[in-house]
Parts: C-alpha cells; structure tokens; sequence
C-alpha cells in the first residue's frame, strides 16, 4: 500500500506535467502523426524519475512497486498523453527485467530509465490468437522474418519483443525497430488515441529473450 499523502503528492506532480506537456493541442497533433510524439517531454518524465520507477536501483532506476508505476499511468490516462508509456514500461520494461540475460538487462534497462528507449509488445498477426501454425513470423540465423499487426505504438517505439517461431517452438525475441529490415506503417484503428503499426522484418537482427520455446508461456 502506498501512503495517502505519498499518492497524493504523487498524483499532484504528474497531473501537474502532464497538463504542461501534454495539452489537447498535443494531442490532435498526435493525432494527426502517430509516428511522432513529444521526445523532449518524455525525456523530462525520465528526470522526474517516473520512466524508472520500476526498474531495479542497479539499472538506473528507483526500484520502486508497480503500485507506483500505476499511479503516474493512471494519471497519463486522465490527460490522454500520446506517449508510449504502457508499451513501455508495462510491457516491454518488465520483459527484459525478468527474462532478460544480464547483458540484455544492462542494454536495455538504464537506456529506458533515462528516456532514451522506447519499447513495445509484438505477438499478434491479425484477428484471433496466435497459437500453432497461425505463428507466421520465423526466427532462424539470428534474424527474424514476418509480419506483426496491431503493435501498440509501434510506429514510437525503438525496439520490440517479438513473438517468432524457431527450431524449439515460440520463443520471444527483443529486436531493435531502428534497423534495416524493418518496416512500419501505421494502422487506423477505433482508438486513434492508442496508436498501433504494422511492423515488417526481413531478416532483421534479433535476440532470444528467456528460454527457447517458452515465448507463449512467458507472455
């Protein structure tokens, strides 16, 4: 449990930022260009701390509850902020904090905490679950090929943990999306406030994340 006061000044500062930074002005211009959104801002929620609030002391972060993390999330959602933040830091943060190796948790986590990375989820491919041979997506060589549809702000984000099928099964893969042999285009969807690309790999580098086979049951 979180202290009254302590939530209450919690809930204060982000409201009082994201009123700053995130006006509805800013956020029809989103709408307009899912690919873009405020870096700066971002940036300056890393300095407030919040971007690491979850991630371990070790990696740059507070390490603090995910009670907290609900907290400034909860208060993003009030102001509408077209900011990666749930793909970010309630996906793609929490994967590599726990499956990750300890190399990939060094990359990756300090990078986040500082506002420098930005993160998403990639296992669907369509309407329905992804399970048997509807997986279309391939890993083999250290490369991935296939497509993903919807990936929630997939058109920000710099990297993804993508679900692929390899020689052991499903397996989970952490690709970096600023590489070649990636392809993004965004997707008009009922929510435009949540925006959501369609991502393409040709042979675009990747690395394992957890146990080979194990991608299902982690996710």
């Amino acid at each position: 449990m979180i202290p009254d006061d302590e939530e209450s000044l919690i809930r204060a500062s982000v409201r009082g930022f994201a009123t700053e930074h995130f006006p509805l002005e800013a956020n029809r211009r989103a709408l307009d260009e899912p690919s873009e959104f405020d870096r700066p801002a971002w940036r300056a929620m890393a300095g407030q701390g919040w971007l690491g609030m979850s991630i371990p002391e070790k990696f740059g972060g507070l390490g603090l509850s995910a009670a907290n993390l609900c907290l400034v999330a909860e208060e993003m959602g009030w102001a509408l902020a077209p900011a990666p933040f749930c793909s970010t830091l309630g996906l793609f943060a929490p994967a590599i904090a726990r499956f990750g190796s300890p190399e990939q948790q060094a990359y990756w986590l300090p990078r986040i905490a500082a506002g420098d990375v930005t993160g998403a989820l990639a296992a669907s491919e369509g309407p329905g679950a992804v399970a048997g041979q509807r997986l279309r997506t391939r890993h083999s060589g250290g490369a991935i090929d296939g497509a993903k549809l919807p990936v929630l702000d997939g058109m920000a984000a710099d990297a993804a943990i993508v679900l692929a099928r390899d020689g052991r099964g499903r397996s989970l893969f952490v690709v970096d999306l600023r590489q070649g042999g990636v392809e993004r285009e965004a997707l008009q969807t009922l929510d435009p406030s949540r925006p959501a690309a369609h991502l393409r790999f040709e042979g675009a580098k990747a690395e394992r994340l957890g146990a080979a086979g194990a991608g299902a049951a982690l996710l």
